[in-house]
């Protein structure tokens, strides 16, 4: 599947549009023209959209009827000059049922793209209090992607200027006080994740700054390149100095970067100024115990797996040693990778199996199994895989089913699935996902 169409997922599968996603599509802002331009060269201006033209465009996204004409709604109200959005904004509600429209959601889009302080700006007003109270946090998360992918500087700036708040709730009337943006501690980790793949170093500049620690904060840089590791690592200039094994505050960030070199590139690494902060790596004790799982009869693995996810579950602190070593991170995320690594390997052999242990374990930590289930199985057992994906939250079964279509697609080239017994979502997910693939 093209990048772009990866990125597009959302609309795929969900009845409304991620900014992540159509940030992709909405072309950058055109540059200012450079002393060097020939002089003759015009600037050229897309006229504003006539009030019909643009009612027609908002009567099309709210008739759209099923996924593939919610796109081509959303695609043509997003060729909308950037001149037009606002009056687009007021000539109809950009709420419905106490969401955002789809409508909105892709004005806020295009507008994040060519100017997200005056996006985040309309959308403050309208949504920290009144009617609209409530939607502040669902607008920034299609408004701030977008903005990351077209100006993650502008959007760094923005983020720092704007008042923090940690882990306080925003009260109604605190909100409707504040002419500017006020950011919680989710919504400033959100930015964060939004950040990463664009400015590394700004993003974990941004990271340093908000106080407290999340167990999602390991999904920041986790999929990072040597290059993107190593800029994002400028965000700590002193690291260098650091004694090893010691990381304070902020300095777990840079732990993981680091383990992500070494992951990387053992040999860079070690000619680094960080070698003398050499770390174990966390995943190897996991790859030995996976390996001594396999090797456990059929019968026995369901038991053999829930046996070392309980020694993760059990551990005391990073001192306990057990069949998953001595390991310098946290037992709730080795828990995950460790479900993750059992459930992929044993998916690709027996999906049945692989589900019905994942069924077996605490409802909070089955998720990490559903999503390599869904990819690892698919070629075997598609229906299978996509019940696995569907089972997650909206958020994180967008990219599960994105994946599940990968693998089928990659191993059955050329073919179409067998979609008897698919519900209408399910098989206009599917249809999306292969047009966008095309």
């Amino acid at each position: 599947m093209k990048a772009s169409s990866q990125k597009a997922l959302a609309f795929g599968i969900a009845t409304g549009v991620s900014a992540w996603a159509w940030s992709h599509f909405w072309p950058q802002a055109a540059a200012e023209p450079s002393a060097s331009s020939p002089a003759s060269a015009p600037i050229v201006r897309i006229a504003a959209w006539s009030d019909g033209e643009i009612r027609s465009a908002l009567h099309a996204c709210a008739a759209a009827a099923n996924n593939t004409k919610r796109m081509q709604a959303a695609m043509q109200l997003g060729k909308i000059p950037v001149g037009s959005i606002l009056a687009a904004l007021e000539a109809e509600p950009p709420v419905k049922d106490r969401e955002l429209t789809l409508a909105a959601k892709v004005l806020l889009i295009r507008w994040a793209g060519s100017d997200g302080n005056a996006a985040s700006a309309w959308a403050w007003k309208n949504f920290r209090s009144g009617s609209g109270y409530g939607l502040w946090d669902e607008a920034l998360r299609e408004i701030g992607p977008a903005w990351a992918w077209h100006d993650a500087a502008g959007l760094h700036r923005w983020v720092m200027a704007c008042q923090h708040v940690g882990m306080e709730e925003v009260s109604r009337d605190t909100a409707k006080a504040s002419e500017k943006p006020i950011l919680d501690f989710s919504q400033v980790s959100e930015i964060c994740r939004w950040l990463a793949p664009e400015e590394p170093r700004l993003a974990f500049e941004l990271l340093q700054t908000r106080n407290g620690y999340s167990s999602e904060d390991r999904l920041i840089g986790m999929d990072f390149n040597l290059t993107q590791v190593k800029e994002a690592l400028e965000a700590f200039p002193d690291l260098d100095q650091s004694k090893p094994g010691v990381f304070r505050d902020s300095e777990i960030h840079a732990q993981r970067l680091l383990s992500r070199w070494q992951e990387l590139d053992p040999e860079d690494f070690a000619r680094s100024p960080y070698a003398h902060l050499h770390l174990a790596n966390p995943y190897a004790a996991s790859t030995r115990a996976l390996v001594e799982w396999k090797t456990q009869a059929p019968a026995e693995r369901a038991a053999a797996a829930t046996r070392l996810i309980d020694a993760l579950r059990n551990r005391d602190g990073i001192k306990t040693v057990d069949a998953w070593g001595e390991l310098p991170v946290g037992a709730a995320t080795m828990i995950q990778a460790g479900i993750g690594m059992i459930a992929s390997s044993w998916a690709t052999e027996d999906p049945v199996a692989a589900s019905e242990w994942i069924e077996s374990l605490p409802e909070a930590e089955r998720a990490s199994g559903y999503r390599v289930v869904a990819a690892a199985a698919a070629p075997r057992d598609l229906d299978l895989a996509l019940l696995q994906a569907e089972k997650l939250p909206s958020a994180s079964r967008m990219g599960a089913f994105v994946e599940a279509f990968d693998s089928w697609s990659k191993a059955n080239p050329g073919k179409a699935p067998d979609a008897t017994g698919w519900s209408e979502q399910r098989h206009a997910a599917w249809e999306d996902l292969k047009f966008l693939s095309e």
